[in-house]
């Protein structure tokens, strides 16, 4: 399925950017990791930007790139010379699915920060889960 998006999703931004008369020459693909800022390709982004290389960055939803921050990573960029277009379908947005496993994922990042976070942190999954399997359940029945 993801894949599928993944595939649809660069099909769109192809098109939008021809639409534009722009060509894509470099793409950066993420998989469920909007959270994670060490990942492969970010951080060469970035530098790549820094120095002026990256003209336009096409994205498909605002939140793609990373989850938090997109404010200062626009100014980044606006500085740098890079500008964003955002190719903004509604089919897009983060599935349910996708924001909960991130949910959990903060919730483990700061627990080991967090001692009062820590202490419940089980708990805390627990009920994400439960709130997950109630999400399941209620689109089964849709």
């Amino acid at each position: 399925m993801q894949v599928d998006d993944i595939q649809l999703q660069q099909q769109l931004i192809n098109n939008y950017a021809k639409t534009c008369s722009l060509e894509i020459t470099d793409w950066c693909i993420y998989h469920n990791s909007s959270l994670n800022y060490q990942r492969e390709q970010f951080n060469p982004l970035l530098e790549q930007i820094e120095i002026g290389e990256v003209r336009v960055l096409f994205m498909a939803h605002k939140d793609r790139l990373l989850r938090f921050g997109n404010e200062w990573f626009a100014n980044f960029f606006n500085r740098h010379g890079t500008e964003i277009k955002l190719v903004s379908h509604s089919e897009w947005t983060p599935d349910k699915r996708e924001l909960i496993n991130e949910l959990k994922l903060i919730v483990n990042m700061f627990g080991g920060k967090v001692t009062e976070l820590n202490q419940h942190k089980e708990q805390i999954l627990q009920i994400i889960d439960q709130v997950e399997n109630l999400l399941d359940n209620a689109a089964e029945h849709t």
